[in-house]
């Protein structure tokens, strides 16, 4: 007959024990993150986002918008000063108007997300040094 014994495994199974408390501590600190990020980086007085929380996995999402948010509504009007210019007639133009080019969110506010959210990610799955 074979025997196998194992010493020190209840220190191994506490390290798991504070392993798996920090991951789950982590589904609420990333979103909580990405909330900061969205006041203090962005400047967003009222922040908007989205957390969706299911059985193992949790999503954060935030929405930028190259301009305002009512310019993105159906049936918002844009009122320009009224300008003194002759008005022209001519050929409309056609097809699809020119966009600028540049991103929506600059890359400095970017890098500072990704850095957040590397922090935070880092940190609640650092391997526990001690069982306490």
């Amino acid at each position: 007959m074979f025997s196998v014994q194992v010493d020190g495994l209840d220190k191994l199974l506490a390290k798991f024990k504070v392993f798996e408390r920090n991951l789950v501590q982590l589904r609420s600190d990333v979103p909580d993150q990405l909330m900061e990020w969205q006041r203090e980086d962005m400047k967003r007085r009222y922040p908007n986002m989205t957390v969706n929380q299911r059985v193992d996995e949790t999503e954060a999402a935030t929405a930028i918008w190259p301009t305002s948010r009512r310019a993105a509504e159906p049936g918002h009007k844009r009122y320009a000063p009224r300008q003194l210019r002759p008005k022209r007639f001519g050929i409309p133009q056609r097809g699809p108007q020119a966009k600028s080019n540049r991103p929506i969110l600059r890359a400095e506010l970017q890098a500072r997300c990704f850095e957040r959210m590397r922090t935070v990610v880092t940190e609640g799955t650092k391997w526990p040094s001690t069982s306490t």
